[in-house]
This record gives structure tokens, C-alpha cells and sequence, in this order.
């Protein structure tokens, strides 16, 4: 019997633990969905720029309390801004800014750090990781996280972004 017993806590953790995992990597699903709209052209930005101030006037103008509005700058990596839009990721709307070398596209999630799954290092270091297919770069910039997604490899996407992404 106490075998038993030790082997439906085992199975409880196991139950737990796996639920835990898969509610953090549903986080990324939306926005993974998100940048493959905007890969493919389908993503319908509703501004058009390559001008980072005018992205964060129209989201400064169109944000709800507590978005950041913030535009990242990937010109270091070779990536070029081609415009943002509001999008709503599973009940959280987020403001996605979409970025392109010609060859790649990177969208960026600039959201609150509170909201996100995974503890960030406050020094702002980049954290790469893989989910459904796509590579993310999670860097923590005070009490925001900047969280890019592409497709490109990771070894190409930590060479590019590594130290390529300027918060200020």
C-alpha cells in the first residue's frame, strides 16, 4: 500500500510539473503564430516605418496603461524596422514591432517583465532559447523584456543579436 501511495504522489508531481511547463511554452505560442504571419506578409501592420520614433508615437498615442511603448534598435545586427502593430496574444494585448534584414524577420514583443514566464537576469543580458520551432532572445531592460522571435538559427540569431540590440 505505501508503495501505491508514494507512486499517486509521484504521478501528481509529474501531472503538476508537466502542466507547469506547457502553460510556459503556451506563452510563446501565439507570438511564434504572430511571426510567421509577419515573415509571410500576412501580418496587416497598421503603421509602416523604418523611423523607431515615429513606431513609439503611435504606440504612446494607442497604448492601454501599463504597454510599453519603447522601440528596440536592431540596426547594430543589420536589421531595418519595417513597422509595428497591436495585437491581441491570448487575452494580452501586446504592441509587435517587425524588423528585417532582407533575408530574416525578427518581431519584437517589448512587454512587462512581470507578465513574463521566465526570471531575467537584471543586468540585461540576453537568455536564448528554442520553443515550437523558432529562437527567442529575452533580454531584460528594467522593468521590461524585450522578447525577440525569428526563425533563423540560433547560432546565426546569438551572432547577430547578441550585443546588437540597443535599448536606449
Amino acid at each position: 500500500m505505501r508503495f501505491a501511495g508514494g507512486g499517486v504522489v509521484a504521478f501528481a508531481v509529474v501531472v503538476v510539473l508537466t502542466i507547469v511547463v506547457w502553460n510556459r511554452n503556451a506563452f510563446f505560442t501565439p507570438l511564434i503564430r504572430e511571426y510567421d504571419r509577419a515573415a509571410n506578409g500576412s501580418l496587416e501592420l497598421a503603421l509602416h516605418t523604418a523611423k523607431r520614433e515615429d513606431l513609439e508615437a503611435y504606440y504612446r498615442q494607442h497604448a492601454a496603461e501599463g504597454i510599453p511603448v519603447h522601440v528596440v534598435d536592431l540596426s547594430a545586427a543589420g536589421f531595418r524596422l519595417v513597422g509595428g502593430v497591436f495585437a491581441d496574444l491570448r487575452g494580452r494585448r501586446a504592441r509587435l514591432s517587425v524588423y528585417s534584414d532582407g533575408r530574416y524577420t525578427i518581431v519584437c514583443d517589448y512587454g512587462v517583465a512581470e507578465s513574463f514566464p521566465y526570471p531575467l537576469p537584471a543586468s540585461g543580458e540576453p537568455v536564448f532559447f528554442e520553443r515550437g520551432g523558432a529562437s527567442f532572445c529575452a533580454r531584460r531592460i528594467g522593468n521590461e523584456v524585450c522578447l525577440l522571435v525569428t526563425r533563423m538559427p540560433m547560432e546565426i540569431f546569438g551572432r547577430k543579436v547578441g550585443g546588437g540590440a540597443e535599448s536606449g
